[in-house]
This record gives structure tokens, sequence and C-alpha cells, in this order.
């Protein structure tokens, strides 16, 4: 075997692992189950993030449960270089929708500054706003590949909500 088909091959392999590892990939219409699946099987502090193929854009949902059967999910879109036009955007469309949204920091002490949407256990609301905010906010394509990565969760298709 040449050096050059071996180095082909080597890539082919790296891309793979790479493409696999960002998990499967979606469209902005197609994002219910990933989001029903964090509200259902994430832990206190899991979290799905949805990435948006060849760009830097992303979307972070954190799961909270607060006492048992208080449970839900937010939103949390940072105020960073990458996001800063996006993240008055944002902003205006939370107040031309009327969707309430409250703005601090992820953790005291963070200087980072985040807005929040809080959606509770409400999962068609969250795949609805998130679904819009892709598209008219971050300009996402209707059809552009997105890949989400829901971590801190059970595999098991079963409510977690204490």
């Amino acid at each position: 075997m040449s050096w050059t088909a071996l180095a082909v091959i080597l890539l082919c392999l790296v891309l793979l692992v790479r493409r696999a590892s960002k998990g499967p990939a979606l469209t902005p219409e197609s994002l219910e189950w990933p989001i029903r699946g964090l509200l259902r099987q994430g832990y206190n502090g899991g979290y799905l993030i949805i990435d948006v193929t060849r760009s830097k854009k992303f979307l972070r949902l954190d799961k909270y449960i607060r006492a048992p059967g208080d449970y839900g999910i937010e939103l949390a879109f940072p105020k960073a270089e990458w996001s800063f036009a996006y993240y008055h955007r944002l902003l205006d469309f939370c107040t031309s929708r009327g969707i309430g949204y409250r703005i601090s920091a992820s953790v005291p002490g963070d200087p980072m500054e985040y807005l929040f949407i809080d959606f509770g256990n409400d999962h068609v609301r969250a795949n609805a706003i998130v679904r819009e905010v892709l598209l008219i906010v971050l300009d996402v394509p209707q059809n552009h590949p997105v890949y989400f990565k829901l971590e801190n969760a059970t595999p098991e298709d079963r409510l977690i909500d204490s």
C-alpha cells in the first residue's frame, strides 16, 4: 500500500470519527425529540447543545430540578464575542413576542452575561421558540443541518423529575 493511499484512509477515518462525535444531524424543523429527551431524561444540570454546522453558532438548553416534580428547561444564550449581534436580536425577538426572559451570569462570579428563557416543563413551547430562534435570530436556513448533543442524561426513556 502506498503512503498516499494510507494517508487518504487515515484522513477518512479522522473525518468519520469527528463527524460521529457531533451526534445525530437534524434540521431546525426536527428538534422536538431531543428537547423532549432533555426534559424527560436529563438529570439536574443536564444540557442539550444544538450546534449549527459550518458556523460558530450554537444554542444551549439546561435542565433544572428544584424539588420533586418541580423541573424544567431553559435556554441559556451567552453575550459573547461571536454572539453579540445575535444577543441583541434575541432581546428584540423576546420583547416583540412577549417572551419572558432574565439576564444574569450563569453562575455567581461568572463575568459572562447570559439571556435565559425558562420554558418550565413545556417541551412543545421550548421547541417552537428554539426553532424560531434558530431560523429568525440566528439566520439558520430551514433545512440546514444542526447537530445535537445531550449530556448528563439517562439513555432510558423515563421521566427524571427529582
